[in-house]
């Protein structure tokens, strides 16, 4: 039996070439699915597609590991929200509309001890949750954290450490400790 990484890829994923068109609302390309992915340190790799909270954790040579998956976060378009993504899309008509959905997860993290930190999507693009798997696959609950973190660097989790990006008082990035207390 052989067991690949095609097979975690639910459906065609389109990819963007060349430019965008005047105009183009950048924020609908939330709406298509993406996978995020992140490297244990034993070498095998954890797989989410950004629309539901659906963990893969393939070997080094695609074998299956374990599958964690939960209904406990979900997400849906409003009607609002797809009839405008619809729209943009149209503007790139020699493409086809891709499959939408509204993002749950942004990044997956996982620790030297197999703990994983599912970095997740919230409201108005911010970053402040954390969903916490122990090194059995079982969920240890939400990590609430202090401050938002920046959507374009991925925090460090080193041990009880967390390590990240966020914008101070004057907009302005600094880099942040913050203590994971149990």
């Amino acid at each position: 039996m052989r067991d690949s990484l095609a097979d975690f890829i639910r459906s065609p994923r389109s990819t963007q070439s060349g430019p965008l068109p005047p105009g183009f609302d950048l924020r609908v390309l939330l709406y298509k699915s993406v996978a995020h992915w992140a490297i244990a340190h034993d070498g095998s790799v954890w797989l989410c597609d950004s629309d539901r909270l659906r963990l893969v954790h393939r070997a080094a040579n695609g074998d299956t590991l374990r599958v964690i998956e939960t209904s406990h976060r979900t997400a849906q378009l409003s009607e609002r929200e797809r009839d405008h993504a619809r729209v943009e899309f149209e503007k790139l008509s020699a493409r086809p509309i891709p499959a939408l959905s509204k993002p749950i997860v942004s990044a997956i993290h996982v620790r030297a001890d197999g703990y994983i930190f599912v970095q997740l999507h919230g409201d108005a693009d911010k970053f402040t949750v954390l969903d916490v798997f122990d090194n059995e696959g079982r969920y240890l609950g939400p990590l609430e954290l202090p401050l938002e973190l920046s959507p374009v660097s991925l925090p460090a989790i080193v041990g009880d450490t967390i390590l990240a990006t966020t914008r101070g008082r004057l907009d302005v990035p600094q880099v942040v400790r913050l203590l994971i207390r149990k």
